[in-house]
């Protein structure tokens, strides 16, 4: 490990701690991350690079002494970036209201200027959420898909025209709480940039309030509301936030049910986690339109 990190231009190193599987802390001042996908890690690196310069809280990588801001070593990849400091988002302790505020401000920023950015990830780097739940990506791709209610896949299915209509960019794509974080009440930027691609723009923002909405209606108002003042949302994306808190869920079901075992816990459980909260999101629609839209 020393003789990777002596690629990088940082004082001397003493403390190397494990933190997860391909992932180390440096002194307490720097991540390091392994990976043998290429494509992932010039993606990652390049795009962060650009919102660091655009002026979002985000995660920063550090050159090599190669010029890149990644290391080779026996077909794999070794990128280090700054430690972003506090702890990941726990929107129930502190001023839940001063939080959601940064969280919706912020993403709308992250989302804004994602829209900016220049990035060519070919085909992979395009993803379309309707062909995955048809099972387009793969025979994997939609197993499970049976354990979906008839009901909830009728409604997705009314979705689809609408989906299409949607404004596309670059997103984050898992922006749950523990890649958002916070020191204290104090919001210090986003990390976790490895599932980044090119989705409907409002993938972000309605993937946080699918997290924060069956617990607190009202902080889920707050971040929308700190949103789209930064961030207008059009009339179509609006009408397209009930459906896609219903199709997120469904994709994180099948998923989860194919590739939970990779994951800390049942594949299964997590599934079931997954369809349980998607089954209320849909029960409760019209009370997210209603609390959240004012409608």
């Amino acid at each position: 490990m020393e003789c990777i990190l002596s690629e990088f231009d940082i004082p001397g190193f003493f403390n190397i701690s494990e933190i997860r599987n391909n992932i180390w802390d440096i002194d307490d001042a720097y991540i390091l991350k392994k990976t043998n996908d290429f494509d992932c890690v010039k993606k990652i690196t390049e795009l962060t690079r650009q919102l660091s310069d655009k002026g979002v809280l985000a995660v920063r990588f550090i050159a090599a002494n190669n010029g890149e801001f990644y290391v080779k070593h026996d077909d794999e990849y070794f990128a280090l970036m700054h430690k972003v400091r506090g702890g990941h988002m726990d929107i129930h302790n502190g001023d839940s209201m001063t939080k959601a505020k940064q969280i919706g401000e912020n993403t709308a920023l992250l989302c804004r200027t994602f829209e900016s950015c220049v990035y060519d990830g070919g085909p992979r780097f395009e993803y379309d959420m309707i062909k995955f739940i048809n099972g387009e990506y793969g025979d994997a791709t939609n197993r499970g898909i049976e354990r979906v209610s008839k009901e909830i896949l009728g409604y997705i299915n009314d979705f689809h025209p609408l989906y299409k209509k949607l404004p596309r960019q670059i997103i984050h794509k898992d922006l749950n709480p523990s890649n958002i974080m916070f020191d204290g009440d104090k919001f210090q930027g986003f990390i976790d940039f490895d599932m980044v691609q090119r989705n409907v723009r409002i993938y972000d923002l309605c993937y946080l309030l699918q997290d924060v909405f069956q617990n607190n209606p009202e902080i889920a108002k707050c971040i929308y509301e700190s949103y789209d003042k930064i961030n207008p949302l059009t009339q179509e994306e609006k009408q397209a936030i009930p459906y896609m808190l219903v199709m997120i869920g469904v994709l994180e079901s099948i998923w989860t049910f194919n590739h939970g075992d990779n994951m800390n816990g049942d594949k299964k459980s997590l599934s079931d986690f997954h369809i349980k909260r998607t089954e209320w999101m849909f029960e409760n629609r019209l009370l997210f339109a209603k609390v959240v839209f004012c409608e």
